[in-house]
């Protein structure tokens, strides 16, 4: 890693050729005022080469990326200092192993792993080989989401927060995909892992329901209720039948409510803050910017590795663990199992 431009220059590796990888690396390289770090796509690798280069060519053509017809070579390449996986859910454990065992960082997209188990095995093995590691949940790193936490955590705008409802949900025509699409292979993964349901990291008792149909998590609904002396519970719900409205969020408080809205919940660009107190206005927040915003996640990565560390506060690594053991909780109520859970 370098300095260049008065900015830190951070070399990648794409794993992947799918179309979130694509998105990534379209995204990074885009120029911005309010950049933290600069990116250069350095490789890609891919099972076919022809998919590459494709990526290359309408991603990132004047980047002068390698393109190589299998992964290890992007591990090994000395001028790649960090690897962005992006391959299929159950790929994840294999491809982090081989890239932290050839001693790169790794930026894995959500979910790290199938289940915790998984993932604890790439957290101590990135500990042991001295390796900066992160998760890519990349909405976290997001403006919208740093004001929401100000807003709540911070200014208390709507008092104590009581309860949290948070819906992703997504029209993907299931009936008509073919029986080997991801989406309708139980070995590579299922939808409340794409959606990264979660709230807080301390301790919830859960309740859970799913509708599972060969294998397949069409709808999943989870309850979290959580310990102390004000009540506090959130809903979350997912699915592969009904796009979410764009009005995805409501967090309820002792003084208030917020909502959340955006073309996807994935997407997210509008706060409302509705207050109970009748002689204060609703306030409305919009946020925007270029690209789907990964870069965020990717500055942050970049200011990570330059200053030594080996995790990311906004998404520490003893997170990514709790989530996983929430999900795998959820899915065992459930009755959604796996075929890596053992």
């Amino acid at each position: 890693m370098t300095m260049q431009d008065n900015l830190p220059t951070l070399r990648w590796g794409i794993i992947g050729t799918g179309l979130v990888a694509s998105w990534f690396v379209s995204d990074i390289i885009l120029s911005r005022p309010d950049a933290k770090a600069r990116h250069i796509i350095k490789a890609v690798g891919s099972s076919m080469v022809v998919k590459g280069i494709e990526v290359v060519e309408k991603n990132c053509p004047e980047q002068r990326t390698k393109v190589y017809g299998n992964y290890y070579e992007v591990y090994d390449d000395p001028e790649v200092d960090i690897v962005y996986i992006a391959t299929p859910h159950a790929l994840h454990k294999k491809n982090c192993i081989d890239a932290i065992q050839r001693g790169k960082n790794v930026l894995c997209e959500k979910p790290l792993a199938i289940n915790k188990a998984e993932a604890q095995v790439l957290v101590d093995l990135a500990k042991a080989k001295n390796v900066f590691l992160m998760e890519g949940v990349w909405t976290r790193y997001t403006p919208l989401v740093a004001r929401l936490k100000e807003l709540i955590h911070v200014e208390h705008i709507i008092g104590e927060v009581s309860r949290v409802f948070v819906d992703f949900g997504l029209d993907m025509n299931l009936q008509d995909l073919p029986s080997d699409s991801r989406l309708k292979s139980p070995e590579l993964g299922k939808i409340i892992l794409d959606t990264g349901l979660g709230l807080e990291s301390t301790q919830p008792s859960i309740a859970a329901s799913q509708s599972v149909v060969d294998g397949m998590d069409y709808i999943s609904s989870v309850i979290l209720t959580y310990p102390g002396k004000t009540p506090r519970q959130g809903i979350l719900t997912c699915s592969l039948c009904y796009k979410t409205a764009p009005e995805f969020m409501r967090i309820e408080g002792s003084h208030g409510s917020i909502l959340v809205s955006g073309q996807a919940a994935s997407y997210p660009d509008t706060i409302v803050v509705r207050h109970k107190d009748e002689s204060k206005r609703d306030e409305s927040l919009s946020f925007s910017h270029v690209g789907f915003g990964f870069y965020y996640e990717a500055d942050a990565a970049a200011l990570d590795i330059l200053n030594g560390r080996k995790n990311n506060s906004l998404l520490p690594l003893d997170e990514t663990l709790f989530m996983l053991n929430l999900m795998d909780n959820v899915r065992a109520i459930g009755g959604l199992v796996y075929p890596q859970d053992g």
